[in-house]
């Protein structure tokens, strides 16, 4: 036997009551982010912790945003596709890169700062936020997959601001990274995809353009490093120091 409140608002009320929860969890866990990428140390780590606490706890408590079913490997089977042409076109990059003389080994990534892997398991963690704490969020208050998509993209894009690279780059690849994980369901496919196009872009495109890969404050007190001094040869004992060399012009 059920209970029903007088009036028939208790239905209503119910089914909205999750939807709120949900907003205002997406709302403060993206602040948090933003915060954190607008804040200098020590406060930034206090406030990257607290997000991550937030968003990740969230996520546990939900229990229903697909992150366990993201891993599968059937999932990953059918958009193998996508992870194919991904590297397919970074390959195609890199040669063009290498053959113009542009690729550029100094970057963050190439010189593992920090390491790949560790850039990988960043892949993962960028897309478990926005696909199954953001996107997931919007799908609930909005209820139109097409709408939720550019949405998450947007906010996405966002955060990598202010540098201009990134930000496009973020837009274009939010928009094909939800549209494959709502078509497929798979976090390790999207996560390699990202991984593989982020990587392509700070070792092809010069650091001095995208800052090494930093967004928020980061970009914003980025310097390009001066260039190394030479070392003076050493002197062997009992031996003058050599005078410089003075050059006439003619």
């Amino acid at each position: 036997m059920h209970l029903r409140s007088n009036g028939g608002g208790g239905g209503s009320s119910s089914t909205q009551a999750p939807v709120l929860r949900a907003v205002a969890e997406a709302v403060v866990g993206y602040t948090l982010i933003l915060i954190t990428l607008w804040s200098p140390p020590p406060i930034r780590n206090y406030v990257a912790l607290a997000a991550a606490f937030w968003i990740f706890g969230s996520l546990l408590l939900s229990g229903k945003d697909g992150v366990s079913s993201g891993f599968g490997l059937p999932a990953l089977g059918r958009c193998s596709w996508a992870v194919g042409l991904s590297l397919a076109a970074a390959a195609a990059v890199v040669a063009l890169s290498a053959h113009l003389g542009t690729l550029n080994f100094e970057s963050h990534l190439a010189a593992g700062r920090p390491p790949l892997l560790g850039y990988l398991l960043w892949s993962l963690i960028q897309q478990m936020i926005l696909q199954c704490f953001i996107m997931a969020r919007l799908l609930m208050l909005l209820r139109k997959p097409g709408v939720a998509i550019v949405m998450a993209s947007l906010l996405f894009s966002a955060a990598h601001l202010p540098n201009p690279l990134l930000t496009l780059a973020t837009l274009l690849w939010g928009l094909a990274a939800c549209w494959l994980y709502l078509r497929y369901r798979s976090l390790i496919g999207v996560a390699a995809i990202h991984f593989v196009l982020g990587a392509c872009v700070a070792i092809c495109v010069p650091a001095t353009l995208h800052h090494n890969m930093r967004v928020g404050l980061g970009y914003m007190r980025y310097h390009v490093p001066s260039p190394r001094a030479q070392p003076l040869a050493p002197i062997a004992a009992g031996q003058p120091p050599a005078l410089p060399v003075r050059r006439s012009i003619e």
